[in-house]
C-alpha cells in the first residue's frame, strides 16, 4: 500500500543481535518492538512463542519462531502435535487437560525458551496499557497531523496462590476485547467530551478529532477531551472490564530532540 515505515536498530557489542522499533513514518506513535539475530550455521535458539499462554482443557495453536530449530518440541504436561516445521518456524497444537496455574518452559531439541509459557484455568482480571495516554488533535487543513493513542488489554491469572496483585500472578498476553469510551468525570460530561474528542477503533487505537475551534462546542473550544478508555472481555457468562485514562489535547508545535 501507500504506508511508509521506518526502523531504528541497536546492535549488540558482538554484532550477533539487534533490537529496535518498527513504526509508521506519518504516525511514529504507532509501532512495535523488534528483535533480530544474525543467522549463522552455529546460531540456534527460540526467539518467540505466540501466544505465550495455554488454557487448561483448550487445544491451542502455537507458533515458535527462532533460528536453526531442530528436534522434538516439548511443553511440560501438554500433548503437543507439530503441524508444520522449518528451521525458523514451527507451528503446533498443544493441549493440557489438568493441572494448576503456573509457568512452563518450551523446548525444541536442546534449545530452551527464555520466554515462559503461562498455564492457566481462566482469565481473572485485565489491565489496560498505557494506564495514562495522550492523543493530540490535528489535521483540519493545518500543518500538524493527528497523534493517535494505542491501547492494549492484557489478561492475567491470579496464579497458584489464587490472589490478585501478588508476585505469582501470570501475564497471559493480549486479550480480544470490546473497546469503548466514556467521559472521565462530570466536567467532561458537561462538555460532552465523548461526542467531540474522537473515537476508538476495534483494535484499541484512539483517533482524535480534527484541530481548531469548534463552533458546536461550548465556548467554541477545540476538540480536546478528558476520557476513560474501557476494555470489556467476555468469557462465557463472565465479563471483565478495565479502564485507562486518556487526555485528548491540542497540537504540539515543537518536537524537542531526544537528549
Amino acid at each position: 500500500g501507500d504506508m511508509k515505515y521506518r526502523q531504528i536498530w541497536a546492535a549488540s557489542t558482538n554484532g550477533n543481535r539487534m533490537t529496535g522499533r518498527f513504526f509508521s513514518k506519518d504516525h511514529p506513535e504507532d509501532g512495535m518492538a523488534i528483535t533480530a539475530w544474525r543467522k549463522t550455521p552455529d546460531t540456534h535458539g527460540i526467539m518467540s512463542i505466540v501466544p505465550a499462554a495455554l488454557k487448561v482443557g483448550v487445544e491451542t495453536e502455537i507458533v515458535i519462531s527462532g533460528v536453526n530449530l531442530s528436534g522434538d518440541v516439548t511443553l511440560a504436561g501438554a500433548t503437543v502435535t507439530v503441524t508444520s516445521a522449518t528451521a525458523d518456524r514451527i507451528v503446533l497444537t498443544a493441549r493440557i487437560d489438568s493441572g494448576q496455574s503456573g509457568l512452563a518452559k518450551v523446548t525444541v531439541g536442546t534449545d530452551v525458551s527464555d520466554q515462559n509459557m503461562a498455564l492457566y484455568t481462566q482469565v481473572d482480571y485485565l489491565k489496560v496499557t498505557p494506564e495514562y495516554g495522550i492523543s493530540r488533535v490535528g489535521g483540519g487543513g493545518g500543518p500538524i497531523p493527528k497523534v493517535n493513542a494505542q491501547f492494549e488489554a492484557t489478561g492475567y491469572s491470579f496464579g497458584p496462590d489464587g490472589k490478585q496483585y501478588t508476585d505469582d500472578d501470570l501475564r497471559l498476553g493480549r486479550m480480544p476485547v470490546i473497546w469503548s469510551v466514556d467521559n472521565y468525570n462530570q466536567a467532561a460530561a458537561d462538555m460532552q467530551d465523548t461526542k467531540y474528542a474522537g473515537h476508538i477503533t476495534a483494535e484499541g487505537t484512539f483517533i482524535p478529532a480534527v484541530a481548531g475551534p469548534n463552533p458546536e462546542r461550548k465556548y467554541s473550544t477545540n476538540n480536546a477531551g478528558d476520557l476513560k478508555i474501557i476494555a470489556t472481555y467476555s468469557d462465557g457468562d463472565r465479563t471483565l472490564t478495565a479502564e485507562a485514562h486518556l487526555i485528548a489535547t491540542v497540537q504540539r508545535w515543537n518536537n524537542p530532540p531526544i537528549m
